[in-house]
């Protein structure tokens, strides 16, 4: 199951919540200050890209 990180507006904490992929679960509130108003946290930190390179030069920074 994922781990999504959501962030509170009011106090900047992060939150992790687990869930399937196809369930819309935010947490209800900041476990911190109590405020609803919470942002998710976008990030790429599992995608993994094969293949050719698309970089014009063949000097991407993801290259390997």
């Amino acid at each position: 199951m994922p781990t999504y990180k959501y962030r509170c507006e009011e106090c900047g904490e992060v939150i992790k919540i687990s869930h399937k992929m196809n369930e819309e679960k935010t947490p209800g509130k900041c476990n911190k200050c109590g405020s609803a108003k919470l942002s998710r946290i976008f990030s790429l930190g599992g995608i993994s890209v094969k293949g050719t390179s698309s970089c014009p030069d063949g000097t991407c920074p993801w290259s390997n």
